[in-house]
């Protein structure tokens, strides 16, 4: 499944949605080729095997209009970026030593 990362990246860095669109006119689309699973068996997985839990899920401005989910184990400090459209998820990236960044709600970055 070829997906569009520009808007996921973005979003990822807190960019609000309106200057992802802009840049997207102005940047490169990149598109990778991301390993795609049943979403029920992905999931399964990644509370089973990794201990995982998602800690953000929130609707894409994507061609697909899918979800993206944000999983952690915090013991072990690894994660996992998910998207997903239905019953298909691909994972977008996963890795290790995240931190979390404190944030209050409503406040500028």
């Amino acid at each position: 499944m070829k997906l569009h990362y520009l808007l996921i990246g973005m979003a990822c860095l807190g960019l609000p949605a309106s200057k992802a669109q802009e840049a997207n006119k102005a940047e490169a689309v990149i598109t990778y080729d991301a390993p795609c699973f049943d979403t029920n068996k992905l999931f399964a997985e990644l509370k089973s095997k990794y201990k995982e839990t998602p800690i953000i899920f929130g609707n894409v401005s994507d061609q697909a209009k899918s979800t993206m989910s944000f999983w952690i184990n915090p013991k072990d400090e690894t994660w996992s970026i998910i998207s997903t459209k239905k019953d298909t998820s691909c994972v977008i990236g996963t890795g290790i030593n995240f931190k979390l960044v404190p944030f209050i709600k409503g406040s500028d970055i």
